[in-house]
C-alpha cells in the first residue's frame, strides 16, 4: 500500500510535470507557424523557452525544497530560487555562481537588488564552505558533534547578520523613498 502510493505520487508529478512540458512545446509551435516577423518569433519563443524552464525548476524536486525553506529565507530578501542555490552550494560553493547569472524572476523583474546581493553575499561568506570541509572537522575532531555545530552555528550566524543588514537597509530604503 505505501509502496504504491509513493509510486503513484512520483508517477502523478511526472504526469503533471510532462503535461505542462507538452503545454509550452505546443505554444512554441504554434507561435513558429504564425506570420510574425523572425525578431518577434524569436523573441516570443525565447520568453516561452525561458519560462518554460522556470516552471521546470519549481516543480522538482530540489524546487519543492526551496519552496518549503523559502519562508526562513525570506525576511532576508531571498527567493526560492536563492533557497535552492543555497542548498546547493552546501556541496559546492561554484554552484552558486550559476544561479546568480538568472537575474529576473518569471515576471521579468530584477531578482537582485542591490541589498538583495548584500545580503545573499554576506549569507554565502559567512555559512559553512562545504561539506568537504565538515567532513575535514569531523574527521579532525573525531566526532559528528563538532560537524553539527559548525553547520548550525554558521548558518544561523549568517541568518542574523544578513538579517540585520537587509532589514536596516529595507528601513532607510522606505524612509527615503
Amino acid at each position: 500500500g505505501a509502496y504504491l502510493g509513493e509510486v503513484g505520487g512520483r508517477f502523478d508529478h511526472f504526469v503533471s510535470v510532462f503535461i505542462v512540458t507538452k503545454q509550452f512545446d505546443r505554444q512554441i509551435a504554434e507561435i513558429e507557424n504564425t506570420e510574425l516577423d523572425s525578431q518577434e518569433k524569436t523573441d516570443t519563443i525565447e520568453e516561452l523557452e525561458r519560462l518554460k524552464a522556470i516552471d521546470h525548476q519549481q516543480n522538482s524536486y530540489i524546487g519543492r525544497i526551496g519552496q518549503t525553506i523559502q519562508p526562513i529565507l525570506a525576511p532576508l530578501g531571498f527567493d526560492w530560487k536563492m533557497s535552492v542555490s543555497l542548498l546547493t552550494g552546501m556541496a559546492a560553493k561554484e554552484a552558486l555562481s550559476e544561479r546568480l547569472k538568472q537575474d529576473r524572476n518569471a515576471e521579468g523583474n530584477l531578482v537582485f537588488t542591490p541589498l538583495i546581493a548584500i545580503s545573499l553575499m554576506l549569507f554565502v561568506l559567512i555559512y559553512f564552505p562545504c561539506i568537504a570541509t565538515i567532513s575535514a572537522i569531523v574527521n579532525e575532531s573525531g566526532s559528528w558533534k563538532w560537524g553539527i555545530f559548525v553547520i548550525i552555528y554558521t548558518c544561523v550566524l549568517a541568518w542574523i547578520v544578513s538579517f540585520i543588514v537587509y532589514q536596516t537597509g529595507n528601513f532607510f530604503v522606505g524612509l527615503f523613498s
